[in-house]
């Protein structure tokens, strides 16, 4: 199950979507369902190359969800697709969670009317807040 958020500025009319969790395609998690169903053209490319070759016949477990991220550098807030693929061996891939300026981005957990540590995208203050809108399967 997943959650909507409406993120908020209270300084300004600016408002945004965020979205965590995951669906109930997630129960039957594998590689196949991540990569032509949930990754977009850009983050299939990304995983591509960061995969080993013939990894495919040595999977043993897929998870992916919606994260809430911040970016250490610039504070940009956004919902991105974390995804995990650990091989037969035990060995696991994540994704590298960088921003468009190339910070890091770390994990949040949006709790509903609780301020979000990140700048608003249209004036630059801390003043965001979330607003849970909905769920989502």
């Amino acid at each position: 199950m997943g959650s909507l958020y409406d993120i908020t500025c209270e300084r300004c009319p600016a408002v945004m979507s965020i979205s965590e969790g995951y669906g109930f395609r997630n129960v039957h998690s594998n590689f196949e369902d991540l990569f032509l169903n949930i990754l977009t053209t850009p983050e299939r490319k990304s995983l591509s190359e960061t995969l080993p070759e013939g990894f495919d016949s040595r999977i043993s477990k897929v998870n992916w969800s919606r994260k809430a991220v911040t970016c250490a550098t610039c504070s940009k807030l956004e919902s991105r697709t974390h995804w995990s693929i650990t091989l037969a061996g035990g060995e696991t891939y994540e994704r590298e969670m960088l921003c468009s300026c190339g910070g890091l981005q770390a994990f949040i957990h949006l709790h509903p009317y609780a301020k979000i540590k990140a700048n608003c995208p249209s004036c630059g203050e801390e003043t965001l807040k979330a607003t849970l809108s909905g769920m989502w399967d």
